[in-house]
């Protein structure tokens, strides 16, 4: 087994991923007011040698409270390369994703990574998750 190198503080979160239609992570317990961060920005580490596409979703109050439809919430997929791959959301873009208000970004509920319908269960590793900040 590969030994995965950590970008901060030697601290990983492994996450195991299924062949489950969905499979994934959610991330709740945070300060959910991002009114002055302008990004997200998070490391994941992919130690197979094939891609890896992932989702990450981002959701509001608003949206846990209603009826949870795929556009109220901020969707975009990624692929992970073998190694690090580094991701950095503009949070300007989180707000104005969703199709018929803006995303309350004081009221920040839930990051979620996930995969769908494997063909085999796949490791990754997140590192290094933080917001910046404006200036």
């Amino acid at each position: 087994m590969e030994t995965v190198p950590s970008i901060a503080h030697s601290r990983l979160l492994k996450l195991s991923l299924t062949t489950d239609h969905y499979s994934g992570a959610a991330l709740k317990y945070f300060d959910g007011d991002w009114t002055s961060a302008g990004r997200l920005e998070f490391s994941l580490y992919n130690p197979d040698e094939n891609p890896l596409q992932i989702t990450c979703r981002i959701h509001d109050l608003q949206h846990a409270d209603g009826n949870e439809k795929y556009e109220d919430r901020f969707n975009r997929k990624y692929t992970l390369m073998h190694g690090w791959n580094h991701i950095d959301i503009d949070l300007d873009e989180v707000k104005s994703s969703l199709a018929r208000r803006n995303m309350d970004m004081s009221r920040i509920r839930e990051i979620g990574l996930f995969v769908t319908s494997l063909p085999a269960p796949r490791v990754i590793y997140l590192d290094n998750i933080r917001l910046s900040h404006r200036g």
